[in-house]
């Protein structure tokens, strides 16, 4: 399964039109989730520089 991460600066129309055209993607956008996350996950949460 592929899992996507989308950033704030990602457009929302794109998330929403991708979960409308499969509703099982696996996509998450970064401020709907808190650290635990990333680590249940195995993803590196990366601070802005």
């Amino acid at each position: 399964m592929l899992k996507l991460l989308a950033d704030e600066n990602f457009d929302n129309n794109i998330v929403r039109g991708l979960r409308r055209r499969n509703p099982n993607i696996d996509i998450v956008r970064v401020q709907d989730v808190d650290t635990d996350y990333f680590a249940e996950n195995n993803l590196e949460a990366k601070e802005k520089s």
